[in-house]
């Protein structure tokens, strides 16, 4: 790359173009692993206050754990099983003319028996790799929180029920285990089937989808991650970051979670999705013979509540995509079938093949577009001017996106004026803004790398600004210079740096003031901040603007 090469006049990326097209390919189908679904049932909350009277009846309190079913059976697991009961404080309660009281939501948990191979006597109970769990929580009109609002019911009133469970192939299998349960629970106080079910309550919220491979193709599957982190990631959340820590699952190698995998080629969903490559705590001490010592690769969604999350109806839509995400960047990582490794619940030789549509080129391409922003950077940090928008985004790619507070005490410019500058790097696509309070980050994880290379090789050929520890101290000169520019105005008419640098139009047509306007929706806040700022007197009327509607007059009434 070369500075003399910057292009001059406007540059704005142009719309991907290539790699729109896909081909064909196969592999044995990922496993469905985690599955959590809620459902509400419409029975006047009659399973929630039989379990609620039974708990009173046998005079229980908070934390007790209890068999409430000792001989459970299901046609998914030959073990020796049982349900275990308890309950927790819930987050709502209710005042019923005495105090507000909190009440209770109950736990059914599926466990294996453990018995002494002599006696028979039961031992301890454990928990088995096909897993149950079930939360049953009250959904009832006047329920509120300890500070006195009310209980959101997005389905109504009625016993909601929120199910974990694994190894589920089929959306009407995590149900059919949940009702079951309840069944042997409550012993046939209360008569549940799939019809008590309000339809549109029942909701994906957890789903999962991985295999098993080589870990001597790990590395690659690692990279294959990052990379898609750099491309697709919004850069400023550390929690979108790839990372390395240790996790009750055992070793983390690698997470991606974003909604932006259409950047890839994938189509849209609307929520959140989670790729990771992971493999148990003590690995290391196992031998490569043994499945546990390999890695898995894992795509999920996980935590999207209420009607955001898809509806159960979309289960094999969610599966199909989850397998696809997997798929895709085993394909990418050069995995092949010989390269997955069997284990007790996934075998690559007996799992059916699962086609999907590998999007051809558009990693590569997306990395293109990013590469032309080197050319915005080039121009926007060599403005004649001003050199703040350097600073700003100097600052931006040091700290891995800043907040307001930060960008208007390391670069001293108004807070209005930075709101300008990032609408307008916002319009491009080279910033972004994410996150309440504000952070504003590069677009993507990718862009931190193009703009520490640009922005170092303009701060050692046009600024002299060798070393970090220079080109702070001649930042912080700046910055302080603009500071008191801003603070010795005596009059909203006397000239400053910033008005001087910005014409009308740049300003959103603003002659009265030196800091540009903004339309609401770019700003940073929301409605109801502007609000509490203009009471607290941080903002006065002339800093907002109010369009006439046509037909209205602007005489007070």
């Amino acid at each position: 790359m070369s500075i003399e090469s910057a292009p001059i006049g406007e540059v704005s990326p142009a719309e991907l173009s290539a790699g729109d097209h896909s081909t064909r390919k196969a592999l044995p189908a990922p496993v469905s692993h985690g599955a959590g679904v809620s459902i509400t049932l419409d029975d006047d909350v009659a399973v929630y206050n039989a379990l609620r009277d039974l708990w009173r009846q046998r005079d229980l309190s908070p934390g007790d754990e209890v068999v409430l079913a000792d001989d459970f059976d299901v046609d998914y697991l030959d073990d020796d099983l049982a349900l275990l009961w308890t309950s927790s404080k819930w987050k709502a309660g209710m005042d019923r003319g005495h105090g507000w009281k909190q009440w209770y939501k109950h736990h059914l948990k599926l466990r294996h028996v453990v018995r002494d191979p002599e006696t028979g006597e039961i031992k301890t109970y454990r928990k088995n790799p096909v897993s149950l769990r079930l939360t049953i929580e009250p959904q009832i009109t006047g329920l509120t929180y300890k500070d006195g609002n009310e209980v959101h019911l997005p389905f109504g009133e009625g016993t909601r029920v929120n199910i974990q469970t694994t190894y589920c192939e089929r959306g009407t299998q995590v149900v059919t285990r949940a009702l079951e349960a309840l069944d042997a629970a409550l012993g046939g106080r209360v008569n549940i089937d799939a019809s008590d079910i309000k339809q549109e309550s029942a909701r994906i919220w957890k789903a999962e989808a991985h295999f098993r491979f080589d870990i001597n193709r790990k590395q690659a599957v690692v990279r294959s991650l990052q990379h898609t982190g750099k491309l697709i990631d919004v850069g400023g959340r550390s929690e979108l970051d790839e990372y390395r820590r240790r996790q009750q699952e055992g070793w983390l190698e690698a997470r991606v979670e974003s909604d932006r995998f259409d950047h890839l080629g994938f189509d849209e969903v609307g929520y959140s999705e989670l790729l990771k490559v992971y493999q148990t705590g003590n690995w290391s001490n196992r031998s490569p013979s043994d499945p546990l010592h390999h890695p898995k690769l894992e795509a999920a969604i996980n935590g999207t509540k209420g009607s955001n999350a898809p509806h159960l109806s979309e289960w094999d839509d969610v599966m199909f995509r989850l397998r696809s995400l997997v798929c895709a960047h085993a394909e990418w990582a050069g995995i092949e079938e010989t390269d997955l490794v069997a284990d007790d619940y996934f075998d690559p030789s007996r799992q059916p093949t699962f086609e999907w549509d590998h999007p051809e080129g558009r990693r590569e391409d997306l990395a293109n577009y990013y590469n032309r922003f080197e050319a915005v950077i080039q121009q926007e940090a060599l403005q004649k001017q001003t050199l703040a928008v350097y600073d700003l985004l100097m600052v931006i790619a040091e700290h891995h996106g800043a907040t307001y507070d930060q960008l208007e005490e390391l670069v001293g410019l108004s807070r209005s004026t930075l709101q300008y500058h990032v609408s307008r790097l916002k319009s491009v696509g080279l910033l972004t803004t994410i996150g309440n309070p504000c952070i504003v980050a590069f677009d993507a994880e990718y862009l931190y790398e193009t703009a520490d290379e640009v922005l170092n090789e303009l701060a050692t050929a046009h600024f002299s600004e060798e070393t970090l520890s220079r080109r702070r101290l001649a930042r912080e000169e700046r910055a302080s210079e603009r500071e008191a520019k801003r603070e010795g105005r005596d009059t909203p008419d006397e000239e400053g740096d910033e008005k001087a640098e910005y014409g009308p139009e740049e300003r959103g047509g603003d002659d009265d003031g030196p800091a540009p306007f903004v339309y609401l929706r770019d700003w940073y806040g929301t409605p109801q901040m502007l609000m509490d700022e203009i009471v607290g007197g941080d903002r006065t009327e002339r800093d907002v603007r109010v369009r006439l509607l046509e037909g209205r007059s602007n005489t007070p009434r």
